[in-house]
């Protein structure tokens, strides 16, 4: 399937396939980034960002560290979240510059059909950070959520004293609903609050 536009001018879908079958893939891509599943060729790039980005990830997403901790475990790692994504639970999504560079990752999870709602996570590479490439693909891929999910609700959870990712979900268009106490776990055990932040669907 060819490129197609879709909710926003700036925005190009292709091969649009969650939640359909036999797996393609799904692709999006933006002005300066594609956002795309991860393919069986991406082991070694996934591995090399979550190593140089291991501290700074593992109070926030420690299994994705844990399970990244070699090229083998990256590959076993893209395996799971393909068949996670063709059993419609979660879609893990690499954010690449247009050269092909691998300087993130963002994925929809906690996926609620009855609403329907979904969570969604990000994270930058810190070689990366400060140039709006975060806001750029968290507003890429709601719109794709309330275009073709059809969602009703998308959320972000964030460590109150994560200001940086605070402003892109502020940027965004996200709003601060509440404060999860001991919301969440730490790789080393720690438990830690965690901010509600939201976003609805547009109205029709």
């Amino acid at each position: 399937m060819g490129s197609i536009s879709i909710l926003a001018p700036y925005i190009h879908i292709s091969k649009l396939a969650f939640f359909k079958h036999p797996y393609s893939g799904l692709s999006i891509q933006t002005n300066r980034l594609k956002l795309r599943t991860y393919v069986h060729n991406d082991a070694r790039a996934l591995y090399e960002f979550v190593a140089h980005n291991r501290e700074r990830m593992l109070d926030y997403l420690p299994m994705t560290v844990e399970q990244n901790s070699s090229v083998f475990a990256s590959r076993r790692f893209i395996r799971e979240r393909k068949n996670d994504y063709l059993n419609d639970k979660s879609c893990f999504l690499g954010i690449f510059l247009h050269s092909g560079e691998l300087i993130g990752q963002i994925a929809i999870r906690e996926i609620n059909y009855r609403v329907p709602k979904c969570e969604m996570g990000y994270v930058i590479d810190a070689r990366h950070t400060g140039k709006g490439y975060a806001g750029e693909a968290l507003d890429a891929l709601c719109h794709w959520c309330f275009g073709e999910l059809k969602v009703q609700k998308v959320s972000l959870r964030i460590e109150p004293v994560n200001t940086a990712s605070r402003k892109v979900a502020a940027a965004a268009g996200f709003t601060f609903t509440a404060l999860l106490r001991n919301d969440f776990r730490t790789a080393d055990h720690r438990l830690m609050d965690a901010e509600l932040w939201e976003l609805l669907a547009p109205a029709p």
